[in-house]
């Protein structure tokens, strides 16, 4: 295996993506949806260009299993960048559609399966005679029992292609209809998100030259330095602003969606949680039109609280338990939080869900915990003065078995093993 300085630099891609993995990983033990998928990207990426210098170097002979795998990352990587941007942007949950993006890397899967379950010498044999052929930067892409390498080359320009003008697309549609807070404080992560959609565009050129290739021209060392360049400043770019891995700030209220959880959220009835959604209508309003003039309040899906909004309600609503001690109440439940606040009942639901990244009931249920902790701070003798169950109605747990499961959620401990050590 002799490297070349292309070879090297094809190298020094994979281990750019690692590095960024790597720092995203260790400094994010706890990531949104976005960051989970921008880590999968950041994977792919890595594992594609490492493949495709083993290929360039003639280093996949030594390790020829690998050989036909760095595609199904390259057709993995590719969509990820626009799910990512679709994600980042409006707090999207995953849905099942999602999955459809993946039905290219799944097809490019079953179509070399037979290739894939060879064994090694085979692979080896297979490698060296369509380097013998010429084809030593796409070597053909002919071992699929379905489709030939024509039509696995052109769907990989294409595809690439394509996602990259959505990305360019969706962003301008986005953003553009974002209010002014939205873009000065994400301005960074926007930027991300453009340079990633442009990064796409750049990784059609290596295949596209290696389709060029079969008719006998070269061009992959020209795109070795490109993309060599474009990882190294994305790499330079995250490293020093760190904070863009962490996602939006803020964030975007989606209706319907905290509908159906504010519907769940307590034991009150679906029908009282819209009347409490009428009642907090003016406060919306004053809400949303404090930093996003331009959005109408009768379409949530696309308002969105700032940073110092999130910042605010996480203090007040800290403060309201913490004053009132409402937990307390077996009863308790969304619309009373909402509304002792003064804030819209689905932004409160979006900022637990969104923001905390926890349901109402868990949310609710640290506090209960943390009293009894108080109280048994105070004095040791009251678990010797209820049962379990009555101490857990003390502090609003509607049953045993509820108080149980959040205390040990919430200390990793059993109430008996905490309070009788």
């Amino acid at each position: 295996m002799q490297l070349k300085n292309f070879d090297i630099l094809n190298a020094a891609v994979a281990l750019l993506s690692f590095l960024i993995f790597f720092i995203h990983w260790m400094t994010n033990k706890k990531p949104s949806l976005p960051n989970f998928l921008f880590r999968f990207f950041l994977l792919a990426n890595s594992y594609y260009y490492i493949v495709a210098a083993f290929i360039q170097s003639g280093g996949i002979l030594n390790v020829p299993h690998l050989f036909r795998t760095g595609s199904i990352a390259g057709l993995v990587a590719t969509p990820l960048v626009y799910i990512i941007l679709i994600k980042s942007l409006k707090n999207e949950r995953w849905k099942n559609s999602d999955y459809l993006h993946f039905i290219p890397a799944l097809l490019y899967i079953i179509d070399f399966i037979p290739f894939f379950i060879l064994p090694a010498e085979s692979k080896i044999q297979a490698i060296k005679y369509l380097a013998r052929s010429g084809n030593a930067a796409t070597l053909g892409f002919n071992e699929g029992w379905i489709f030939n390498g024509t039509f696995w080359v052109l769907s990989k320009v294409l595809q690439t292609l394509a996602y990259s003008v959505v990305c360019f697309l969706t962003l301008v549609r986005i953003v553009g209809k974002s209010g002014d807070s939205f873009k000065k404080e994400n301005s960074k992560l926007i930027f991300l998100l453009y340079w990633l959609s442009a990064y796409l565009f750049l990784n059609t050129i290596p295949v596209a030259l290696s389709f060029a290739n079969l008719t006998g021209s070269g061009g992959w060392q020209i795109t070795s330095i490109i993309i060599f360049s474009s990882t190294l400043l994305t790499c330079l770019f995250l490293l020093f602003n760190p904070e863009v891995l962490y996602g939006l700030k803020g964030i975007w209220i989606i209706t319907e969606e905290d509908y159906a959880a504010a519907a769940k959220e307590g034991p009150v009835s679906q029908s009282e949680h819209i009347g409490n959604i009428k009642e907090h209508d003016s406060a919306l309003e004053k809400i949303t039109n404090e930093e996003e003039p331009g959005i109408s309040p009768n379409n949530i899906r696309k308002t969105y609280l700032s940073e110092r909004q999130v910042e605010n309600m996480d203090e007040a609503l800290s403060k309201y338990m913490n004053e009132t001690q409402a937990y307390l109440e077996q009863r308790f439940s969304l619309p009373q939080l909402a509304k002792g606040t003064g804030f819209q009942l689905q932004h409160v639901s979006a900022f637990l869900n969104q923001h905390l990244g926890e349901s109402f009931n868990d949310f609710t249920n640290k506090f209960r915990v943390n009293h009894l902790i108080s109280l048994f701070e105070q004095d040791k003798h009251i678990i010797d003065q209820f049962t379990l169950e009555s101490l857990g109605k003390l502090a609003g747990f509607g049953s045993r078995s509820t108080f149980i499961n959040a205390f040990k959620k919430v200390t990793g401990q059993t109430p008996s093993a905490y309070f009788r050590p």
